[in-house]
């Protein structure tokens, strides 16, 4: 990853300023400087803040890609069904229509509840 200095040193700037980190000047050889950087204790327990944000973001795409992965699967397994209601159901046969429209919830017990619509509005 290749970070610029125009957003490099304002970042370490600001952490600085909030007391996330400690800096000092030291010598490089004769002629050089160099700042070096250093997590504080504030710094630290930021650092562990953020990790823990980031965790619960990366869960929160993985729950919303697995969601997607079981929403294709069940678009899949529903185009292979010919028509709906199945036949005898109803009397006029107009309403019968491959699904077009279909709704699905995940609840925290991870059972999937499927609703599926036709044009005309009929669902089953």
């Amino acid at each position: 990853m290749r970070v610029e200095e125009g957003s490099l040193y304002p970042a370490l700037h600001r952490m600085e300023q909030d007391g996330w980190i400690n800096a000092e000047w030291g010598d490089v050889s004769e002629h050089r400087r160099a700042r070096y950087y250093r997590l504080t204790a504030t710094g630290r327990k930021q650092l562990a803040e953020e990790e823990k944000n980031r965790t619960r973001l990366t869960q929160a795409v993985a729950t919303v890609l697995q969601f997607a992965h079981e929403i294709r699967k069940a678009k899949e397994l529903i185009s292979k069904v010919p028509a709906f209601p199945p036949q005898g159901l109803v009397s006029d046969q107009s309403t019968r229509a491959r699904p077009d429209f279909i709704t699905m919830s995940v609840p925290s017990t991870r059972v999937i509840s499927i609703a599926v619509m036709n044009g005309s509005g009929a669902c089953w």
